[in-house]
């Protein structure tokens, strides 16, 4: 092949790999990035959302694991996926 075709082609064969496994790192680079910042915000010690925190405390999750609520909704929601996860 000649003219641009050819040129697009070898180009495709030689990077097309390449620029596809690229390609999918940035995409799930982009996906899981927002949840680290989250997962790490959550050990803030202010209630105020600044980033970075200024300390880092697990007092947040003593709150939740001790809101009795909160534990009743974890449980039903195991107890569904542990039902609707076979039937999917």
């Amino acid at each position: 092949m000649t003219g641009i075709g050819g040129r697009l082609e070898r180009f495709a064969h030689k990077y097309g790999v390449r620029i596809g496994q690229t390609t999918t790192v940035l995409v799930i680079f982009a996906l899981w990035l927002p949840i680290l910042i989250v997962a790490f915000m959550s050990f803030a010690a202010d209630g105020v959302l600044s980033f970075p925190p200024d300390e880092l405390t697990l007092d947040w999750y003593f709150v939740f694991l001790n809101n009795d609520s909160a534990i009743d909704s974890i449980l039903t929601t195991l107890q569904i996926s542990i039902v609707a996860t076979p039937i999917t």
